[in-house]
């Protein structure tokens, strides 16, 4: 196994430039995220030394595909990769994140919180339930189901021209060849990788 990658290390690799501010929270995040672990499970126990790699900058790779200034994470967990994504695109871009786990949605509350996430929203609610009285431009979800049904459940949520992210790991031939008539396919994008993951793609619909 190689030896854990630092932030600014992978920021360079990405060719992703953060002002000083924009880094410090990031590692605050982690460490954050890497101190509630240790009780709320948020992540894979065996991923807590590879945080900065297997979700911080795994998150950030999906940021130039973000589109418009009001964004959703469907299914946010620790906030993946929506707090990463809010914190590098900064406070133009409104950033809903909801999910169902209490233990989870605590552990956002005060991550927005002591980070100072004003222009990030925390949502206790299965998405198919959550309501918005105007469309998000960007969707995104990580590893949390298959595309098909994350689309028919948040399609209440989007609009025309609503941009969905889905982060896969390997090519998702499968559930490509199931996708609804209603989205149009973008473009399917080889992600960089860190740490020992093998394969990751981005999964780009609209609406």
């Amino acid at each position: 196994m190689s030896p854990p990658m630092d932030l600014q290390a992978g920021l360079d690799r990405m060719h992703l430039a953060l002002d000083t501010e924009a880094r410090t929270q990031l590692q605050r995040y982690a460490a954050l995220l890497e101190r509630w672990n240790r009780a709320y499970n948020l992540v894979g126990r065996g991923e807590a030394s590879r945080l900065i790699e297997r979700h911080l900058l795994d998150s950030l790779t999906v940021l130039d595909a973000c589109h418009g200034q009001r964004c959703l994470d469907l299914g946010s967990g620790a906030g993946l990769p929506g707090i990463p994504l809010a914190i590098a695109g900064g406070p133009g871009c409104q950033w809903t994140l909801i999910d169902s786990n209490g233990k989870k949605t605590r552990f956002l509350f005060q991550a927005v919180l002591e980070l100072g996430l004003e222009h990030v929203r925390v949502v206790q609610q299965r998405f198919s339930a959550f309501s918005t009285a105007v469309p998000y431009d960007t969707i995104v979800a990580r590893a949390v189901g298959p595309m098909e049904a994350l689309v028919r459940e948040s399609w209440h949520l989007s609009g025309a021209g609503t941009r969905y992210l889905f982060l896969k790991g390997r090519y998702p031939a499968d559930e490509l060849a199931v996708l609804s008539a209603q989205v149009r396919l973008i473009d399917v994008v080889a992600l960089p990788v860190f740490a020992d993951t093998a394969e990751r793609h981005l999964v780009i619909l609209e609406r």
